[in-house]
């Protein structure tokens, strides 16, 4: 297990001030196990690697057409009212925003990787179909 502690850091734990040179950096960080780009060295690791697994309902429409029965004194041929919801509900243990990740970059090499895109938005639509 990873500790927060091993991170790669750019600000002096003691004093507070950030540390821009290269080589106050690499001092700094000497024992760090948490990978930054300004890091020379790569230390791999299952640390930020999680279970994608999820269940969503994407999208879902309800709707109800009146009889014409009911319809005929008001010279109507057809009253539908519906409503219709867009992505309204993920089941997930995945702490990111959304289990289906987004990759800046088309690699072989950056499958499922996270970049932290936005959430999905949600939305709901309703309306009435009318024919006369």
């Amino acid at each position: 297990m990873m500790n927060w502690e091993d991170r790669f850091t750019t600000v002096h734990p003691e004093t507070g001030d950030f540390v821009y040179s290269p080589e106050g950096l690499q001092m700094l960080n000497q024992n760090s196990k948490i990978w930054h780009p300004m890091m020379s060295r790569v230390v791999l690791h299952s640390w930020a690697v999680e279970d994608g697994s999820f269940l969503r309902l994407n999208n879902i429409t309800l709707g109800y057409t009146l009889p014409e029965s009911l319809l005929d004194r008001f010279f109507v041929d057809k009253l539908r009212f519906y409503v219709t919801g867009y992505n309204l509900w993920t089941l997930t243990d995945y702490s990111g925003y959304d289990p289906e990740v987004d990759t800046r970059r088309s690699t072989p090499l950056t499958p499922g990787v996270d970049y932290s895109a936005y959430p999905r938005s949600k939305s709901v639509v309703a309306g009435v179909n009318l024919t006369f």
